[in-house]
């Protein structure tokens, strides 16, 4: 190997993607991340030795089935609009603020539900509180041919989204449907109690006739 293929610490291919230590020690003990000495020192925690080739974890990072129904962020902004209500959710549900579950959610799917309501509903379909290490992957997804998006909460990814320039290895809890409503993008329970309609969606190509789109 040359210096064009520098080892790396699991602590340095962490911040490379961006969700986390605990995802990359997943991923070395599963075997789906090599090391020079399988995997020997981060079983006795040693993190910071590099033995891991740069070209071994960018490998990892290859576009999905679904990779062309990433929506980009409209012009002159880091992070698609969706990001947004979609981390207000997230922490909504880790703090059980019900105020907030209740203003982002869609007036469709909030129907004959007060705040506490809504709040619950959002936890039994989660299937209980985040918890405190899950976060926004960066990524928003369209689901067409249904008029929505769908953005996925990863263990272990820092609370505040962040953008990423390539596909990368995270672990997923769920995923989070966004429909728009009065111009502005709300989560919404109806699509949420229907999960197994559009999941699939996330690691399909777009129909044919449906372009990736901006916004």
């Amino acid at each position: 190997m040359t210096i064009s293929d520098p080892l790396l610490s699991p602590q340095q291919v962490a911040r490379m993607y961006g969700t986390g230590i605990a995802t990359v020690v997943e991923l070395i003990d599963e075997g789906a991340l090599p090391t020079l000495d399988e995997g020997r020192l981060v079983s006795a925690g040693r993190l910071e030795v590099p033995v891991i080739r740069e070209s071994w974890a960018r490998a990892l990072q290859q576009p999905s089935g679904g990779s062309e129904r990433v929506l980009h962020p409209p012009k002159g902004r880091l992070l698609h609009p969706a990001m947004e209500p979609a981390a207000d959710l997230l922490t909504a549900l880790q703090t059980d603020d019900a105020t907030t579950a209740f203003s982002i959610t869609s007036s469709a799917s909030r129907q004959r539900m007060d705040s506490q309501e809504v709040l619950g509903r959002w936890l039994q379909l989660m299937g209980g509180r985040p918890d405190e290490a899950a976060g926004i992957g960066s990524a928003v997804y369209s689901l067409a041919p249904i008029p929505a998006v769908a953005v996925r909460i990863l263990a272990h990814t820092p609370r505040f989204p962040r953008a990423v320039d390539r596909p990368t290895p995270a672990r997923l809890i769920a995923a989070l449907p966004l429909v728009e409503e009065d111009g502005a993008w709300k989560l919404d329970l109806n699509l949420m109690g229907e999960v197994e309609k559009w999941f699939p969606l996330l690691y399909e190509p777009l129909p044919e006739s449906e372009p990736p789109a901006e916004g």
